[in-house]
């Protein structure tokens, strides 16, 4: 699959726990964002830009035991898993004072999205 915006969230969830369980550091998090935005302008009375735009990317945190924080940013869902081995590596060159020591909670996981009262993309430009 390419970088293109993975539109099913199984797939999303998919890949994500593949990167995760082929990660080989003590903790490892993986944040997505995914926006999709519309833009008009207009200079007085006449139209002077029409864009439309669909982002994907997000970043990747590894911890080691041994080491520190390893963090790396992707804006393709597609290099995901190459992301979780580099912000490995980067964590394995880190060394802290102290060991780093996490407190033990439980696992998180979150989906959050803007509720719209009106989607826009339904909304003609002669409106």
């Amino acid at each position: 699959m390419s970088g293109k915006l993975l539109n099913q969230s199984g797939q999303k969830r998919e890949r994500l726990a593949e990167a995760l369980a082929a990660s080989r550091a003590d903790y490892t998090d993986i944040r997505i964002e995914e926006s999709d935005s519309t833009t008009v302008r207009f200079r007085g009375s006449e139209l002077e830009t029409i864009d439309a735009t669909i982002d994907a990317g997000g970043m990747v945190r590894c911890l080691c035991k041994d080491g520190g924080w390893g963090l790396a940013t992707f804006n393709r869902l597609d290099a995901m898993a190459s992301k979780v081995d580099q912000a490995y590596q980067c964590a394995g060159l880190a060394r802290p004072d102290k060991p780093i020591q996490l407190a033990p909670i439980p696992i998180s996981e979150d989906y959050l999205s803007v509720g719209l009262t009106r989607d826009f993309r339904g909304v003609s430009l002669a409106e």
